[in-house]
């Protein structure tokens, strides 16, 4: 493995680690603490409590693309708009752990378009028809 390749591998791991050790360390804090960083971003605790499960990462979207043979860069140059929408469902959505799993495995299972939140849009991407808006994050 390149050096290139080592420090982005190693880079990778070490995000992934934080990753899992947040809901640990968000846990760990006290209520004052969540509740001041809650007023400060302008949202409810119970939000803030929410979030704290999710991904908070889209890093899945641009695999799913990759998988649909779906060019990124294209997209987002011709609908900006809608890559947005797909990165921030993506990025709010519950079943993360569930897609990181299956886009583990090299691939998308056929079961995993009932929790994509994005799946209407993607669906429509791959039959050619952009749509406006994508799908809610639940």
């Amino acid at each position: 493995m390149t050096s290139i390749a080592a420090t982005t591998a190693r880079g990778k791991t070490d995000d992934a680690l934080r990753q899992r050790d947040f809901p640990a360390r968000f846990n760990s804090m006290d209520a004052g603490f969540r509740a001041e960083i809650a007023r400060e971003l302008g949202i409810s605790e119970a939000v803030l409590v929410a979030m704290a499960s999710l991904s908070l990462t889209a890093e899945g979207l641009d695999r799913i693309l990759g998988l649909l043979d779906l060019d990124t860069r294209e997209l987002e140059r011709q609908a900006p708009a809608l890559v947005a929408d797909l990165r921030r469902s993506c990025a709010m959505c519950r079943d993360w752990k569930d897609c990181a799993i299956d886009l583990d495995a090299g691939a998308l299972a056929g079961d995993a378009r009932h929790y994509c939140v994005n799946r209407l849009a993607l669906l429509r991407l791959l039959a050619g028809r952009a749509p406006q808006a994508a799908a809610a994050p639940r």
